[in-house]
């Protein structure tokens, strides 16, 4: 771990600018308290979306069959009668493309997974950061534009080979604690990822410039961002994503790394479903900009 002083100056670094996705787009707000949805409302406008905030899910049902264009819908887990799930349900029935985040205020891993489970792009525990939410919900809009835009090709050129049924995930997992490293390749095996364990972001570099074949670099935090690893993976390697494990609680700590290139952060200690939600939204990235790439070439 590094010392004190050099992870200070890192941490002072991170309130310099925020990180803003460069994904902008239309997000319908469903809360039950009045108060909560218009400080998320205030959030949310500040990025640049624009929204559009109901009260319930009956409300939200009847804007989208109207015809209302929407890309995130931002719901309480626990809602009017429908209820967030019920809202999740309906919407992958009638508009699988909008992705669905969920907010709740019951801070418990397995409540909260229940939506994701059932097919929502992720969740937030009340309460949360500004640049939290902005993040996220740029990630979900980016999400669902590779989804129509990979659908779009496959329309006009047909099925594309496509990685789904190919080999296991090659990951690559950098921390300099070994008992975390040896956790997270636990998990990921029991899910038939192909793991490998190293200790520095020098390591991790060096295999990558290697030409060994990696789909996914897991990695420690301030290690990482000493060695301004993150922009230097991103340039050289900007199809392989990047997901940060710190155990510095707090969404500042993230901002350098995600700001320098990496995909997603997760806080430690972590547990399983966490790990592989991660892990698998940030490869169907990967594979959905491999496949649109594809596609762009075979259409020139």
């Amino acid at each position: 771990m590094k010392k004190g002083t050099s992870r200070s100056k890192r941490d002072n670094r991170s309130n310099d600018k925020p990180v803003v996705s460069a994904e902008r787009g239309s997000v319908l707000i469903v809360g039950y308290e009045e108060p909560v949805r218009n400080i998320v409302t205030s959030m949310v406008t500040s990025g640049g979306h624009h929204c559009l905030t109901v009260g319930g899910g009956v409300e939200v049902l009847a804007l989208l069959e109207a015809g209302e264009k929407c890309d995130v819908i931002l719901t309480d887990l626990v809602n009017d009668q429908l209820g967030g799930i019920g809202i999740l349900e309906r919407t992958r029935q009638r508009f699988p493309e909008i992705q669905v985040v969920f907010m709740t205020s019951v801070q418990r891993i397995g409540y909260a997974f229940e939506g994701v489970r059932q097919g929502a792009y992720d969740y937030l525990f009340l309460p949360f950061e500004h640049g939290q939410l902005l993040f996220l919900l740029g990630r979900a809009i980016e999400h669902r534009r590779l989804k129509l835009q990979n659908a779009a090709y496959q329309e006009k050129l047909g099925p594309v080979v496509s990685s789904k049924n190919q080999k296991p995930a090659r990951i690559l997992i950098q921390d300099d604690e070994e008992p975390i490293r040896e956790i997270a390749a636990s998990m990921l095996t029991c899910s038939r990822h192909a793991c490998r364990g190293i200790e520095s972001p020098r390591e991790a570099l060096d295999i990558l410039r290697s030409g060994e074949p990696v789909d996914l670099v897991l990695c420690g935090l301030l290690e990482t961002l000493e060695a301004d690893f993150f922009k230097q993976v991103s340039k050289q390697f900007p199809d392989i994503p990047m997901v940060v494990l710190s155990a510095c609680h707090g969404w500042e700590f993230f901002q350098p790394a995600l700001r320098d290139g990496a995909y997603d952060y997760l806080n430690k200690p972590f547990e399983r479903e966490q790990l592989e939600l991660k892990v698998l939204r940030a490869l169907e990235y990967r594979r959905l900009r491999l496949e649109n790439q594809a596609c762009a070439r075979l259409m020139m």
